[in-house]
């Protein structure tokens, strides 16, 4: 989830972040089951037009799809990401990155009243 201008190496060879942000990707029946979802609404949200925290991804020959749970995220060091994570020889086409950072980028600039507490 980090945008791609960070991530571009500077002259000493190094991206401007020591991190990136990571969000996960939940299975298409984990999201369905929880949300109680019929055939209409599965069809909304594989098109990006219901629950503003998942973004759809298809499956693919290398990786499973599933959707991207933008409440579920964690930063991982550069340094680190070569020995904790598998490397996939994967990539979203450019076109979609910028719906899902966009899609990201709503999600955390809504507007609303936050939940605190229960009285």
């Amino acid at each position: 989830m980090t945008p791609a201008c960070d991530l571009v190496l500077r002259k000493d060879g190094r991206p401007n972040v020591d991190s990136i942000i990571l969000a996960e990707v939940v299975p298409e029946e984990t999201v369905y089951v929880s949300l109680k979802a019929n055939a209409d609404r599965k069809r909304k949200l594989k098109r990006n037009n219901d629950k503003s925290c998942y973004h759809w991804l298809p499956n693919s020959k290398v990786a499973d799809g599933g959707y991207l749970d933008f409440r579920k995220l964690q930063t991982a060091r550069l340094d680190r990401i070569g020995t904790e994570y598998e490397r996939l020889d994967a990539r979203i086409a450019p076109g979609f990155i910028k719906d899902i950072v966009s899609r990201f980028s709503a999600f955390y600039a809504r507007q609303g009243q936050p939940v605190i507490g229960e009285t």
